[in-house]
């Protein structure tokens, strides 16, 4: 709700309304476009994770979404857009590769589009600057958590490469490289993929946290650290709930996997045992099942033995 009024704020701004101090015009409540924008492609993609692991989307949020979709595009903010547009390309490609292909080439058409219109390179360069100066100072060591304000201005490249003065190094993974060493950075890197790959839908907001790390510092904002944070707490919910054994499958295989999310998933309305159900948003393969008593998933019998485990016909 808070990221709905402060999508309409924005749009009010965009008219001209300046009842709040900006930084960036529109920011929204967060007074920066840049962290509005971050923080609503989060939310958007929050919203998507939920409606596919639940199956469903209650019109009160899609509702609430409407304003958040428009103050996300009212930003203009490009690394939050951008990372809407890879979780959607990522959520499409696990849903059909061949619809995943076609996703992946109209988001490279489109990111080429906005690449090439005037100045639209001009945050880059100055960015750059800053992360050359920062890749002079990383050590294998690092140099502390949170130093990266007091220790850029040291750096050699600060002041030959031109780069301004910065809070943050415009990139999370060089950031975490410069603060706690590049074994550290290479850690994040590893369990941010680990997350996005096999974290389900939710893996999907981590994907989107991982595009907009690449140019701003989302861990370092509350709101962005906040729903980063919800969002790893989701993926690790689910990752306990997959080693959950089943039989004939080993604890967290593929298939075994899939089986094993819950002691016994009930059976899809209008899917037939054996030719496919909805798993977590997505639809997988399985073979038919019984549960406790030989009652066939969701048919109401056997119910009492659910958490006796399931087996594969």
């Amino acid at each position: 709700a808070g990221a709905a009024v402060s999508g309409l704020l924005a749009l009010m701004q965009v008219r001209g309304y300046a009842g709040f101090p900006q930084i960036d015009v529109p920011g929204g409540l967060f007074g920066n476009k840049n962290i509005m924008g971050e923080t609503m492609a989060l939310v958007v993609i929050l919203i998507l994770a939920e409606a596919l692991e639940s199956r469903r989307l209650w019109w009160p949020t899609l509702a609430l979404a409407i304003p958040v979709c428009a103050g996300l595009l009212a930003s203009g903010a490009r690394a939050a857009q951008a990372a809407v547009m890879a979780a959607v390309v990522l959520a499409i490609w696990r849903w059909r590769k061949g619809a995943g292909v076609i996703a992946i080439a109209v988001a490279a058409l489109v990111a080429a589009a906005v690449m090439l219109q005037p100045g639209a390179t001009a945050t880059l360069v100055d960015r750059g600057r800053i992360w050359a100066a920062t890749a002079t100072g990383i050590e294998w060591g690092g140099h502390g958590i949170g130093s990266f304000y007091s220790t850029f201005p040291s750096l050699p490249g600060a002041v030959d490469g031109g780069a301004e003065r910065a809070d943050h190094a415009h990139n999370d993974f060089l950031e975490i490289a410069f603060e706690l060493g590049p074994i550290a950075a290479s850690a994040a890197a590893a369990a941010a993929a680990l997350a996005i790959f096999g974290g389900g839908p939710f893996g999907l907001v981590i994907a989107a946290i991982a595009v907009e790390g690449c140019y701003g510092f989302p861990l370092s904002m509350p709101a962005t650290g906040f729903l980063a944070a919800f969002a790893v707490g989701r993926v690790l919910r689910r990752r306990m709930s997959v080693e959950r054994p089943v039989a004939g499958f080993p604890a967290g295989s593929d298939r075994g996997g899939q089986l094993s999310r819950q002691p016994c998933q009930r059976a899809v309305r209008g899917a037939q045992p054996g030719r496919g159900f909805v798993s977590a948003g997505f639809y997988q393969q399985a073979p038919s099942r019984r549960c406790g008593g030989g009652a066939p998933s969701g048919s109401g019998k056997g119910n009492g033995a659910l958490h006796g485990g399931c087996s594969v016909a």
